[in-house]
């Protein structure tokens, strides 16, 4: 199963090279659906849908299928490969955020809360997000 894993983030990770945005800060962004509309801005509030991987494929965070998580461009919320992310999508935009330890959580990495010795998301990891804009409010 792992090896089936790898191969496929190894072959996203390919496709990624060819059809990514990359910004200054070091953020990849592949399209995979395009969106309609105007870009967001900052102040408002975006609803999204994601699933959040490791570059092993090991889910750390996600959605619950049907549910969505609402939070304020610019406000500093969430981790800035997100914030620079989802400013480049409109609404119903789907893609895929490969984000460098320097735009998600570094050094520290995220520590399971119920286990302090073990981590969700272990220093200096890239993150890989399945991610949808749903919504944009103004």
């Amino acid at each position: 199963m792992r090896i089936i894993l790898l191969f496929l983030f190894s072959a996203l990770y390919a496709l990624a090279q060819q059809d990514t945005i990359k910004t200054a800060e070091g953020l990849r962004y592949v399209r995979l659906q395009a969106g309609t509309g105007e870009l967001p801005a900052a102040g408002d509030k975006l609803k999204v849908r994601f699933v959040g991987k490791l570059q092993d494929g090991t889910v750390f965070e996600s959605i619950e299928p049907g549910q969505s998580y609402t939070f304020k461009l610019g406000e500093g919320s969430v981790i800035a490969g997100w914030e620079i992310g989802f400013a480049r999508m409109r609404k119903g935009e789907k893609g895929m955020l490969i984000i460098p330890p320097t735009l998600a959580y570094g050094l520290m990495g995220v520590k399971d809360p119920e286990d302090n010795g073990k981590y969700l998301v272990p220093p200096d990891a890239t993150l890989w997000f399945e991610v949808e804009l749903i919504d944009i409010k103004r």
